[in-house]
C-alpha cells in the first residue's frame, strides 16, 4: 500500500473525539473457564494505539456483572494478565513493526492485545441461567470501552459513542462448562473489492457442538441501532457476503469504504442442550488503494475421500484418509500458516512454512470415528509490506454415513398414468449420483442435491443405486410400484326443484376418457342408468355415483335432489280489510317468503324511505303479492279492499280538564277522514295565541310555553279541507277546568 494511504488513515484515526469514549477499542471477546465451582472470566480487548484513551488500557480494571436467573448476585473486577497483555498484533509486516502508532512517532496502524482475568465462585444451586456481563466499565481507567464515533453501520444515540457490551452465559445444571478457545484475533483491516475470509477459529475444550451466529451489538439499554440498509445479519456494505453457522466462516467482498461493527456469538450444545455461549465484537475497517490480496489454501491430493471446496468427505468405516493444503499468495508474498483446533484423530505437518508456497500435509486414522463433521482452522498471514494480510479459513472433515433412500408413492397410478414416487435421501453427502433400473435396464439417472426428488414411473419393481462421487460407500435399494389409487371423483352436481317442476335426468361427467360409471340408490344398490327425480312430493332424494378403471375406483359422490314446497305467503297489511276512508295509507306487508313483489289493479304502489311498499286508498282495489323463497319457489296471494268511504267529519268539545287524572286531559278537534289542509288557532281572552297546530292528530295540554294556563274560556278557530274536497271553517270556545 502507498505510504500516503497510511498517513490519511492515521489522520482519520487521530481526529476522532478525545474523550474516554473515543475509538481506543477495535474489538473484544468475553470468555470463561470453569474448574469445579470456580469460574475464571477472561476479557480480551484489542486497542487502537492511536486512540485518545489507549494509554489507559494497561491500567484498566474491567468490571464484570454476574447474574443468576435474571438477578445480579455479584460484581467482580479483572486484573491484567501478562505476558500477552500489551502484545502488539498490528497488521503490518515485520519490517514496519517499529513504525506503527504503537511506537513513538509511528504512522502505520497499530493494535495491541490486552487480556484481563478474574475468578468467581459459583454459589447456591446450579442454574441454567448464569450470565457474565461486561458493560464497558473499565473502572480505574477513568472511562469506558467506547466504540468509535466513525463506525458507519450503527447510529450514535447520544453525545458519546455507544459503549462495548458483551455477554457470556453458562448452564451448569448438568456439570461444568468452559467457553471455546478463540484461536484468531479480530483483525480489523481489510481491502476494498478483495474477497476476504474471517473466522474466530473457535475450538471447544469440552468437545461440545458449536453453533455460530451473527447477533446485534449490545448496549446497556438493549441493542444498537443499525443504519439502513445495514442489519446485524448484513453488517457490511458488500457485493458478496456469506456466514456459515456450522464453522463461523465469514466470507465477504466489501464494495464500500467503511468502519463496520460486526458481532458474533458462539453457542455450545451438549446432547442437544445449550450449556453456554460467548461473544466477540470487532470493528471491520475497509481501506482503499490496497495492493495486497490475502493468502489462502486449497485442498489437493485427497486419498481415501473426496473434496468439496474446503470440505473433505469420507465414508464411515473407511479408516485411512490423507490430503494436502497448498498455500498460495496472489501477490507472491511469503506466507506463515498456523493450524488451530486440529482433531485428535489426525496428524499434520507444515513444510516450507514462511515461504511463498507452504504445504500442509494431513493424515487421518478414522478407525472408530463416529459420523459427523470435524473442523479445524488455518490462519494465513503474509509478509506483505507495509500492510500484511491475515485470514482464517475453516476446513471440515466430514465422516458420513452411507446414503439412505426411502421411496414413497405420493400420487398413485390410478390405473391410467405413471405413479409419482418421492425418493427421500439422507446421510451420505450431496451431490448424489442416483441410478434407477427396471429388470436390468436403466430407466432414470439423475443427480440429487436437495435430499428429495419426485420421479414418475409405471407399475413395476425397481432397483436404486446411490453413491457420492469420490466416496467408496454405495447404497442399493429396491421398491415396487403397483396399479392403485382412487380415481378423481366424478363431477355430479346436486339439483334443486320446486314442487311440481318438470324434472331432468341426473348427469355425471367423467374426468377420464375411458371409465365405467355406476349409479346407486340410497341403500347402495346399483340402478340402471342415471335416475330421474320425482317432483310430485316435497323432500330429499339421494343417489350415489362413482367410476372405475381396472382395479382403481373413485370415491362415491353423493347426489341429492331436493324438492322444495311452495312458500306459505301470508299478507299482514295495515290497515286490514274493513272500513277505509279515502286517503288512508295501506302498508303492504307479507311474511313467509324471502322476497315479495306487489301489484295492484287500481291504486298506485309506492315505497317509503325504508323501501317498504304502501298504497293510498283512493278507490277500491285488489293487491296481489308473489312471495319467492330462497330456492326460487313461488306462492301468490291477494287481498281486496271493496269499500272506501268519503269520510269527512268534525266534532267540537266544549270543555277539558288538564289536571293529570288521565280523563279529558287534552283538547283536540274530533275528525274522521284525511285532510289536505288543517290549521287550528286557540286564543285566550286577551287575544293571545296559546296553541297552533297544522296536524289534526295533535291536541292541546292546557299549557303555554310549559306553564299551565288559567281556568276560563278560550277561543278557537279552525280552517280545514278534507281529501274529498269539503272545506270546514269553524269558530268556537272551550272551557278550561282544573
Amino acid at each position: 500500500m502507498k505510504k500516503f494511504v497510511f498517513a490519511v488513515l492515521f489522520l482519520i484515526l487521530s481526529s476522532i473525539s478525545t474523550n474516554s469514549f473515543a475509538s481506543h477499542i477495535y474489538g473484544g471477546d468475553l470468555l470463561y473457564k470453569q474448574a469445579g465451582n470456580t469460574v475464571t472470566v477472561t476479557l480480551t480487548l484489542y486497542g487502537d494505539c492511536s486512540g485518545s484513551s489507549f494509554g489507559n488500557l494497561p491500567s484498566s480494571v474491567p468490571v464484570i456483572l454476574i447474574y443468576k436467573d435474571g438477578v445480579q448476585v455479584a460484581t467482580i473486577t479483572l486484573a491484567i494478565v501478562p505476558p500477552d497483555s500489551g502484545l502488539e498484533v498490528s497488521p503490518v509486516c515485520p519490517a514496519y513493526i517499529d513504525s506503527t502508532t504503537c511506537k513513538v512517532g509511528g504512522t502505520y496502524p497499530g493494535v495491541k492485545k490486552f487480556v484481563f482475568e478474574g475468578n468467581y465462585t459459583l454459589t447456591g444451586p446450579a442454574s441454567a441461567n448464569w450470565q457474565f456481563i461486561f458493560d464497558g466499565d473499565l473502572s480505574k481507567s477513568g472511562g469506558s470501552a467506547g466504540r468509535s464515533y466513525s463506525i458507519t453501520n450503527v447510529r450514535n444515540t447520544s453525545s458519546s459513542p455507544s459503549v462495548m457490551y458483551l455477554v457470556a452465559t453458562l448452564n451448569n445444571l448438568n456439570g461444568s462448562n468452559s467457553s471455546p478457545t478463540y484461536t484468531t484475533i479480530p483483525t480489523p483491516y481489510y481491502c476494498l473489492n478483495v474477497l476476504e475470509n474471517y473466522n474466530q477459529g473457535a475450538s471447544d475444550p469440552d468437545g461440545d457442538s458449536l453453533v455460530f451466529s451473527l447477533v446485534p451489538g449490545l448496549v446497556s439499554t438493549g441493542v444498537v441501532s443499525y443504519v439502513p440498509p445495514y442489519t446485524y445479519l448484513e453488517p457490511l456494505g458488500t457485493d458478496t457476503f456469506a456466514f456459515d453457522t456450522l464453522t463461523g466462516q465469514m466470507t465477504f467482498r466489501a464494495n464500500l469504504l467503511q468502519r463496520a461493527l460486526v458481532v458474533s456469538k458462539v453457542s455450545e450444545y451438549r446432547n442437544g442442550v445449550l450449556v453456554g455461549s460467548s461473544m466477540r465484537e470487532m470493528t471491520v475497517i475497509i481501506l482503499d488503494n490496497c495492493n495486497n490480496s490475502p493468502p489462502g489454501g486449497k485442498i489437493t491430493n485427497v486419498i481415501g475421500g473426496a473434496s468439496f471446496g474446503n470440505t473433505v468427505a469420507v465414508c464411515q468405516g473407511d479408516t485411512a484418509l490423507s490430503f494436502d493444503i497448498n498455500v498460495t499468495d496472489p501477490d507472491g508474498d511469503t506466507v506463515v500458516a498456523t493450524i488451530n483446533g486440529f482433531p485428535a484423530f489426525g496428524i499434520n505437518s507444515i513444510v516450507n512454512n514462511t515461504t511463498k508456497n507452504p504445504i500442509i500435509h494431513t493424515k487421518w486414522n478414522l478407525s472408530g470415528v463416529s459420523a459427523g463433521s470435524y473442523y479445524f482452522y488455518v490462519t494465513y498471514k503474509d509478509r506483505h509490506c507495509p500492510l500484511s494480510s491475515t485470514q482464517t479459513i475453516a476446513y471440515t472433515v466430514s465422516v458420513v454415513q452411507p446414503n439412505t433412500v426411502v421411496a414413497k408413492v405420493v400420487s398413485p397410478t390410478q390405473c391410467i398414468h405413471n405413479a409419482g414416487v418421492a425418493l427421500y435421501f439422507s446421510n451420505g453427502l450431496p451431490p448424489r449420483n442416483v441410478q434407477i433400473t427396471l429388470a436390468g435396464t436403466t430407466v432414470k439417472s439423475f443427480i440429487d442435491i436437495k435430499g428429495l426428488d419426485t420421479i414418475y414411473l409405471p407399475a413395476g419393481t425397481y432397483h436404486v443405486q446411490v453413491k457420492t462421487p469420490g466416496l467408496s460407500c454405495i447404497t442399493d435399494y429396491d421398491f415396487t410400484v403397483v396399479d392403485s389409487g382412487a380415481l378423481a371423483p366424478l363431477v355430479a352436481p346436486s339439483v334443486s326443484y320446486c314442487l311440481g317442476d318438470a324434472p331432468a335426468v341426473l348427469s355425471a361427467v367423467s374426468t377420464y376418457q375411458v371409465s365405467t360409471i355406476t349409479w346407486y340408490d340410497a341403500l347402495g344398490n346399483p340402478v340402471i342408468g342415471p335416475p330421474t327425480p320425482n317432483t310430485d312430493n316435497a323432500g330429499r332424494q339421494v343417489w350415489y355415483v362413482n367410476q372405475k378403471i381396472g382395479v382403481c375406483v373413485s370415491p362415491f359422490d353423493t347426489v341429492v335432489a331436493t324438492v322444495h314446497p311452495e312458500p306459505q305467503t301470508v299478507i299482514e297489511n295495515n290497515p286490514m280489510p274493513g272500513r277505509l276512508c279515502i286517503g288512508d295509507v295501506i302498508y303492504l306487508v307479507a311474511t313467509g317468503a324471502k322476497t315479495y313483489k306487489w301489484t295492484s289493479n287500481g291504486n298506485a304502489i309506492n315505497f317509503d324511505r325504508n323501501k317498504t311498499p304502501y298504497s293510498i286508498a283512493l278507490d277500491t282495489a285488489t293487491y296481489t303479492v308473489v312471495g319467492t323463497d330462497a330456492y326460487g319457489c313461488k306462492d301468490t296471494v291477494s287481498i281486496t279492499y271493496s269499500e272506501v268511504l268519503p269520510c269527512c267529519y268534525f266534532g267540537y268539545p266544549n270543555a277539558f280538564t288538564p289536571n293529570g287524572d288521565g280523563k279529558n286531559d287534552r283538547f283536540k278537534i274530533v275528525t274522521d277522514g284525511n285532510m289536505t289542509y288543517f290549521l287550528l288557532h286557540i286564543y285566550n281572552r286577551w287575544g293571545q295565541c296559546v296553541f297552533l297546530s297544522d296536524n289534526p292528530k295533535m291536541s292541546w295540554d292546557g299549557n303555554y310555553y310549559g306553564q299551565p294556563c288559567d281556568i276560563g274560556t278560550y277561543y278557537f278557530y279552525l280552517e280545514a279541507k278534507c281529501i274529498t274536497g269539503h272545506v270546514e271553517t269553524h269558530k268556537g270556545d272551550i272551557t278550561l277546568i282544573r
